[in-house]
């Protein structure tokens, strides 16, 4: 048995609580953290690579027609000047 049921004839003892504070009046201005304009910017920045490099594979996958010549491995080798 792997839990066998825990019974206890003993009366369950119950623990006097404090009375909860009273409540604070809320401010009506945001008060939470916001985030520094340059983190922001720099957030925005990886979202919009990562949806270019998702739509650059999509349209590789779906073999969408490209606009310009085709590039060989030879161009290419050349352009990054590794030859």
């Amino acid at each position: 048995m792997a839990n066998p049921p825990t019974h206890s004839d003993e009366p369950v003892a119950t623990a006097e609580r404090e009375p909860l504070a009273p409540r604070r009046e809320l401010s009506p201005v945001d008060i939470r953290r916001k985030r520094p304009p340059a983190l922001s910017f720099l957030l925005r920045a990886e979202t919009l690579r990562r949806c270019a490099r998702v739509l650059t594979l999509l349209a590789l996958d779906l073999r969408l027609p490209d606009l310009g010549a085709h590039v060989s491995d030879a161009q290419l080798r050349h352009a990054l000047g590794d030859q």
